[in-house]
């Protein structure tokens, strides 16, 4: 009579202590980045200096004088935005080192290793506008896919399904696989230079590790597909009043500037993480 208590003692200890580790592990990944409000804060002021470089250019017109400003004006936001997120990428990744990072060497780093970044920019942005044209197929190929299934399948499966499916497929193509796939070129680059395109080792572990695809189709809900929701976010026309529009607009806008940085901060923490744990599996001389 005496042991059992004992025994359920000793099966719950182990439960317990496991989903205690769940919750540890997941906190260490959603909760460090939210609170260094020196990362936000330089994220905001950054972006917004890019925004507002990209905007000044879409202004300028076609006189020398104007055209020279546009180049600069591009010049400023590429190296601001290179700039700024390799920056971020190396200050999680030095916090995971020291524990204690500084905020203005790794944005110094990152700012030196600049055309590595690009160039890894460069192939996602051509990557993108490739993936951009299979949009064309929206139609097409789910009709084509439609029409080769065998008949008492498509009076379960109508064209619409097949259509939503692709689109999906699309999605976890430009928004989760491009992302996981180059985003640890990027950091291994603002990090290293061009040596980061020859650690071929512990990009496989990065882009293996499934504590980044999961956040990766996190940070893809939480900073893309919310933030396009907001936008369809209408008050009534009949009862919503001019100052209430514009309140609301601005709401929005808040809105979704926090949730697109939370994801984009939650990736780069990750990345952090994740290049620690190849580091610490890969041999030395990569």
């Amino acid at each position: 009579m005496t042991e059992k208590p004992a025994e359920n003692h000793a099966s719950i200890a182990p439960a317990a202590a496991a989903k205690t580790t769940r919750w540890d592990s997941l906190r260490q990944v959603f909760v460090p980045f939210f609170g260094n409000f020196r990362v936000w804060l330089l994220q905001l002021f950054g972006s917004a200096i890019i925004l507002l470089a990209t905007a000044g250019f879409l202004r300028t017109g076609e006189t020398f004088f104007q055209l020279a400003l546009g180049a600069l004006l591009v010049l400023v936001a590429v190296v601001g935005w290179m700039t700024l997120d390799g920056g971020t990428f190396n200050y999680y990744l030095d916090q995971q080192r020291n524990q204690a990072a500084l905020i203005k060497p790794p944005f110094l780093r990152a700012l030196k290793h600049l055309l590595p970044v690009l160039i890894v920019a460069a192939v996602f942005f051509l990557l993108r506008i490739w993936l951009e044209g299979l949009d064309d197929y929206h139609y097409s190929f789910p009709g084509y896919l439609r029409s080769e299934l065998p008949a008492w399948l498509r009076r379960h499966i109508s064209e619409t399904n097949i259509q939503n499916l692709y689109d999906l497929f699309l999605f976890f193509l430009r928004w989760i696989v491009l992302p996981v796939l180059l985003l640890p070129v990027a950091s291994l680059c603002a990090d290293k230079g061009f040596r980061g395109f020859i650690a071929f080792r512990i990009w496989v572990r990065m882009f293996l590790s499934r504590l980044f695809w999961g956040v990766a189709i996190v940070a893809s809900i939480l900073g893309v597909v919310i933030p396009v929701a907001l936008t369809g976010w209408k008050l009534d026309p009949r009862t919503a009043s001019l100052a209430e529009e514009k309140f609301f607009l601005a709401f929005r806008i808040a809105l979704g500037t926090i949730l697109v940085l939370s994801a984009w901060l939650m990736v780069s923490f990750t990345l952090a993480r994740t290049r620690m744990k190849a580091e610490t599996a890969t041999p030395s001389k990569t």
